[in-house]
């Protein structure tokens, strides 16, 4: 199913429940296989959502939830993702206004997928070298790990694993290893009280300001404005 098939238009009128159902499945789809279009996709799901059910909060939440529940399937792959998709859930339901819930799924999405094992990946959308790249990438987070170093490790050249890996996964290497980077800073600024510079080194940035810098353009909000938000 392509995009275009969803024939509704979410910002006229509310979506058909097969429309709905129809683009969810794509979404799940696209995020599990780390297709280049998946954030249009989830982000036009949910307005499916929040239109078809813009006066029961509770109705929205719950299907919200089975979305996550959804892309964290089978069993084993849930069991390794409990924190991120515990923390997820955690946030929905303490989200209120309709009008926050997109930054809350989009966040919750993209450390899902950033966090899905590579062999959870089907072979129709991933070649075996970019599966090899996202086993290396998880395994180096946390040490020293450049584009020519993962090129090096699947033996090719650094521009064909950057044309190859953006090609399968719609971002670049390096912003790739930010993500995995900050989804374990995030459980670490929300688990621990470490300062913003241990939890920078420990994952891998360079300094406190590059940590800084990657945190607020990905998030939108400085390391401790995000601990503080979790904060109970």
């Amino acid at each position: 199913m392509e995009l275009n098939a969803v024939h509704a238009d979410p910002e006229r009128e509310p979506p058909s429940l097969q429309d709905e159902i129809d683009t969810r499945r794509l979404a799940v789809t696209q995020v599990q296989q780390h297709q280049p279009n998946w954030q249009a996709t989830v982000k036009l799901w949910l307005r499916m959502v929040l239109l078809r059910h813009r006066n029961h909060l509770h109705d929205v939440r719950r299907k919200i939830v089975e979305f996550i529940s959804s892309i964290t399937r089978p069993a084993d792959v849930q069991a390794q993702l409990s924190f991120v998709f515990t923390r997820a859930i955690q946030r929905i339901y303490a989200t209120h206004a309709f009008s926050d819930f997109e930054p809350v799924v989009m966040d919750a999405v993209t450390d899902l997928r950033v966090s899905l094992p590579a062999q959870s990946l089907t072979f129709e959308t991933q070649n075996e070298l970019v599966r090899q790249a996202i086993d290396l990438l998880h395994a180096k987070a946390t040490g020293l790990v450049s584009l020519k170093d993962v090129a090096e490790h699947c033996h090719v050249s650094s521009s064909h694993l950057a044309r190859e890996f953006r090609k399968q996964t719609g971002v670049s290497v390096t912003t790739y290893l930010h993500q995995i980077r900050l989804s374990l800073a995030k459980r670490l600024l929300i688990e621990t009280n470490d300062t913003v510079l241990s939890v920078a080194l420990d994952c891998g940035f360079e300094s406190a300001e590059h940590f800084h810098r990657i945190f607020k353009r990905h998030t939108e909000m400085t390391p401790r404005r995000y601990r503080m938000s979790h904060q109970v």
